[in-house]
């Protein structure tokens, strides 16, 4: 099937197409101005152009999707294979670039920030397994400095570690977390803090 039209008012193309096991989807949208983006979602205020273009295609149990987003300056960029089945599988890479949380909301501070991520994860009845990680870019919140932080989890049902680490020479720091089962449902976090700051006067953050 195919759609030409708009969506909450919003300039939207779309075609579908299943046959036997076959998917194929492609969803492009076009706000010029954001404003009627934003009046879907109340919660934020978009005044910057958004474009968006999806696409999701495979044989199923297996899909193959794309996301690409821009709102003014600021570029989403998504992958993702998805396995369905007893249980599900998502392996994907998120790339984030230039984002301002002014654009979608007037009382937010200016932001210059960007982040590539990664997840390999499986859904099984026990909980998610897989891994995880994230490295931010060094970025500003207000033209105050932001260090670039790692981020490296695994999670097996219910329990889990990550890693957190920003690892600028004059603002070294570690962070292990580890969560563990506790009782029929709790979890118990135990986190350990390492850094190593030579001289807090010269910190550029």
């Amino acid at each position: 099937g195919t759609f030409d039209g708009k969506a909450g008012n919003v300039p939207t193309v779309a075609k579908f197409a299943m046959i036997g096991d076959r998917l194929d989807a492609v969803v492009d949208a076009h706000d010029a101005t954001g404003r009627d983006a934003g009046l879907l979602v109340t919660e934020v205020t978009i005044e910057a152009e958004l474009k968006i273009h999806a696409e999701a295609h495979g044989d199923l149990p297996h899909i193959d999707t794309k996301a690409n987003i821009s709102l003014g300056r600021a570029t989403i960029d998504a992958t993702a294979g998805i396995d369905t089945g007893p249980k599900t599988r998502i392996k994907g890479q998120v790339a984030v670039r230039n984002f301002n949380a002014a654009a979608i909301q007037k009382t937010a501070p200016k932001t210059e920030i960007g982040l590539d991520a990664n997840a390999d994860i499986e859904i099984a009845d026990d909980g998610p397994h897989g891994k995880a990680s994230v490295d931010t870019l060094p970025g500003f919140v207000e033209n105050q400095k932001i260090p670039k932080v790692e981020v490296r989890a695994d999670v097996a049902g219910k329990s889990g570690k990550a890693t957190v680490t920003i690892p600028d020479p004059q603002l070294k720091t570690k962070v292990d977390i580890a969560m563990t089962p506790h009782g029929a449902d709790g979890q118990t976090i135990a986190a350990i803090v390492e850094s190593r700051i030579p001289d807090l006067h010269r910190v550029p953050y």
